[in-house]
Parts: C-alpha cells; sequence; structure tokens
C-alpha cells in the first residue's frame, strides 16, 4: 500500500474521484440564490423594523412572526427577519456591555 500525503494508507483506486468544480459551482451558486435572498435593510425600514419591536416590547420579548407581521413588507420573508433581530439583540447586548 502506498501512503498518501496525510499519511493514511489507502490504494489510489479507494480513494474518491475529485469532484468537477465547474459544474457543482454554478449548481451550488443557483442553490444558494434561490433559497436566500440578501436584502439592503434601508433606514427607512430598519426605522419600521424598529416601531414594530418597540411596540411588541423590547428586542428580547418580540418574536420573527410578530413583527413580520406587523410591518406587513412586502417580499420580506421570516429569515430575513429573523436574521435582522439577530444582529439587533447582538447590538444591544454590545452597547449595553461597553456602557456598564
Amino acid at each position: 500500500m502506498k501512503k498518501n500525503k496525510v499519511g493514511c494508507n489507502h490504494r489510489r483506486s479507494q480513494l474518491p474521484k475529485p469532484i468537477s468544480m465547474t459544474n457543482s459551482s454554478s449548481v451550488l451558486s443557483r442553490v444558494a440564490a434561490s433559497s436566500k435572498t440578501r436584502i439592503r435593510w434601508t433606514q427607512d425600514l430598519h426605522n419600521q423594523f424598529v416601531e414594530c419591536v418597540n411596540r411588541l416590547g423590547a428586542a428580547d420579548k418580540a418574536t420573527p412572526e410578530e413583527i413580520l407581521k406587523i410591518m406587513d413588507a412586502s417580499g420580506l420573508t421570516i429569515l430575513q427577519v429573523k436574521s435582522h433581530l439577530q444582529v439587533l439583540l447582538f447590538i444591544s447586548q454590545l452597547w449595553m456591555f461597553l456602557v456598564y
């Protein structure tokens, strides 16, 4: 048996064949683009988001489902709201850490 570069004993015929990156990368980029759509949080959209969060109590009390329902913004998904809420929570916790 031959040793490969990482020190494992394998025969060349047992090693997996390399994947063609030209075909797989284009498929992966199409899948990623269709499953996640990135939006630009404009100042107006962010202000509307913060207003909804404040109406629901606070960032740690508001749920993404409630925020999405109150915002009623076309094209906005629950994943985008969840992500933005996580950022808001992180920034508020960071702010509290830096102030105190």
